[in-house]
């Protein structure tokens, strides 16, 4: 039995090498945001999101590795194509960020703080386009 290349191994089992590419890169950056002992702050933040984004890279990873550039493009194609109307776009969007801006109301009305967290008001700017993102 000969040594099996890494493209004939994810082209084989494909949902596996997804999986394993995925809680790779997350958990190799969630363990870089773990190491520097400064939990998700401003300077960690980047890290934290790449672990997030993590199932998109692995996409994108894999499909070139398996289709090349056709495929990416192909991939690409179908994460613009607007399939609802636009109502919904807008609803996913605004969603998020209007629970969070609920939360910090019902969280300011309650006790007059902002939040529990020393970086959140540091933070709040920056996790805005994420939240959007998401």
């Amino acid at each position: 039995m000969g040594i099996i290349s890494i493209k004939t191994a994810a082209k084989e089992h494909q949902l596996s090498a997804y999986f394993l590419l995925t809680f790779a890169i997350s958990w190799a950056f969630w363990a870089l945001v773990w190491l520097t002992g400064q939990g998700i702050a401003l300077v960690t933040y980047p890290l934290f999101l790449v672990g997030a984004f993590a199932p998109l890279i692995a996409s994108f990873v894999l499909t070139y590795t398996l289709e090349g550039r056709p495929g990416v493009d192909r991939l690409v194609r179908k994460l613009i194509q607007w399939r609802e109307p636009l109502k919904w776009y807008v609803a996913a969007l605004f969603l998020i960020p209007a629970l969070m801006l609920i939360a910090i109301a019902l969280n300011v009305a309650m006790d007059g703080t902002l939040g529990s967290t020393p970086y959140f008001n540091v933070l709040l700017p920056v996790l805005w386009l994420p939240a959007l993102l998401f």
